[in-house]
């Protein structure tokens, strides 16, 4: 049995990540690409080796719950200790992303260590059926009587109530500075199975100040993603400022996985638009900067670099990581150690997320404009290499016209179980509402 890290390095572009992570050994897969332009679909994706529309995960629920084992799940059923560190709200407990996990430390405990004994709030609103003021002093009943540190509990409930960061952050980042501290002080065993994710380079682009050029934090907001940002090179510097942070304390944290790892798995997955198009951040679209990712596969005593340049999908790494481990899976995705069978894959546009186009009409965009961005539409990636976007009146490709693109795609979703989401938008409390609109989303 061998232990497995896969690290997601949260919305890095392909092209950043040859920019500044060349020092990272291992199987370089030049060509990978997202099943999404979000973090909830890719993820889904990833845990299952399906497509985010197959398992309900889309722009009208960020709700994971699959009819199938998921990948933790596997690991867990075989003996495998399973640890989860996301420092993204929409890869949560919230939004049932622990599934499988006997660890699973959320975003605002991992992005605040002091309420490591606190009662995990997001864990709590996950697992509790009431709503609203019924649910706050559910809440604050169980800070008292409950198994946790009441102090830092309330503490921790008076931040997500209030919507704003009352208790100044103690670190300096995303979460990535309290990844390595809990690497150092984890004990592994000999079955270990690691989910990361680290949001250093999403928006808001705001690296610690020995790496922030713009010597402030800068957004990119979800009027920016269409209407254009007003500093656009401020903008990619201080982008290019997180990713180059991210590879910094990322090399540290690698240092410590291979420790105690057999295989680490970095990849992102999704992108960024910085300007392409006329676009930004990663909210609408299926262009090449938001779909094309980086995907390494590490394995321990690997000092230098070898290259696959065969496309390959999202998809791809949950039958690979399994493998690994001699876990057993049923997966769309084939194991990339054992050589790439091209084929052709998908990536999925299902419209607007729902609390997107809520703050869109909020800010007064006409509804005709709000469903042409929210029409669904799907991009090729062709065994041969290709990419193709095809919307429902026109197909965007290079080298493969028209009616080959329908056709190939067409030949991959008679092959899918799609399901429906579990609703048309979500409500959201006011402090998941400020943190999605922090992260550019509203």
């Amino acid at each position: 049995m061998k232990n497995a890290a896969v690290v997601v390095l949260d919305t890095v572009r392909k092209d950043s990540f040859d920019d500044h992570f060349d020092w990272l050994p291992g199987t370089w897969f030049e060509r990978a690409y997202s099943t999404s332009n979000w973090t909830a679909p890719a993820h889904a994706s990833l845990f299952t080796g399906r497509y985010g529309s197959e398992v309900g995960v889309s722009a009208a629920s960020r709700q994971f719950d699959p009819d199938r084992p998921s990948l933790p799940e596997r690991f867990l059923d075989e003996g495998y200790t399973t640890r989860g560190l996301s420092a993204n709200h929409n890869a949560s407990a919230q939004n049932g992303f622990d599934r499988g996990f006997d660890e699973f430390v959320n975003p605002s405990t991992l992005k605040n260590p002091e309420w490591e004994d606190a009662m995990d709030w997001e864990a709590f609103v996950a697992e509790t059926d009431a709503t609203g003021k019924r649910l706050y002093l559910r809440a604050i009943l169980e800070c008292v009587r409950g198994d946790h540190a009441t102090v830092p509990s309330l503490k921790a409930g008076i931040s997500q109530k209030s919507s704003r960061d009352l208790f100044e952050r103690p670190i300096p980042d995303s979460g990535a500075s309290t990844v390595l501290d809990r690497l150092r002080d984890t004990r592994f065993g000999d079955r270990e199975f690691l989910f990361v994710n680290l949001m250093e380079a999403h928006t808001p682009y705001d690296p610690p100040t020995a790496f922030n050029s713009a010597d402030s934090s800068v957004s990119v907001t979800l009027r920016d993603t269409f209407d254009g940002v007003r500093s656009p090179e401020v903008v990619k510097r201080a982008y290019d400022d997180s990713v180059r942070y991210l590879s910094t304390i990322y090399e540290r944290i690698f240092e410590e996985l291979t420790e105690h790892f057999d295989y680490v798995v970095t990849l992102s997955d999704h992108g960024e638009m910085l300007g392409e198009e006329g676009l930004w951040n990663h909210t609408y679209g299926l262009y090449q900067p938001v779909t094309h990712v980086p995907l390494v596969v590490t394995e321990t005593g690997a000092e230098s670099q070898t290259s696959v340049p065969a496309p390959v999908s999202l998809l791809d790494v949950h039958a690979t990581v399994a493998a690994l481990a001699g876990v057993d899976v049923e997966s769309h995705g084939q194991n990339l150690r054992t050589g790439v069978d091209a084929t052709d894959r998908l990536a999925e546009y299902r419209g607007l997320i729902s609390f997107a186009k809520q703050g869109l009409r909020e800010a007064g965009v006409e509804d005709d404009e709000i469903e042409r961005y929210d029409a669904p539409f799907d991009a090729l990636v062709s065994s041969d290499g290709e990419y193709a976007i095809a919307y429902d009146d026109r197909v965007e490709s290079d080298e493969l016209g028209p009616d080959a693109v329908r056709r190939r795609l067409a030949a991959i979703e008679s092959t899918l179980e799609r399901r429906e989401a579990s609703g048309d938008g979500e409500a959201l409390d006011a402090a998941t509402r400020d943190r999605l609109e922090e992260l550019g989303y509203i």
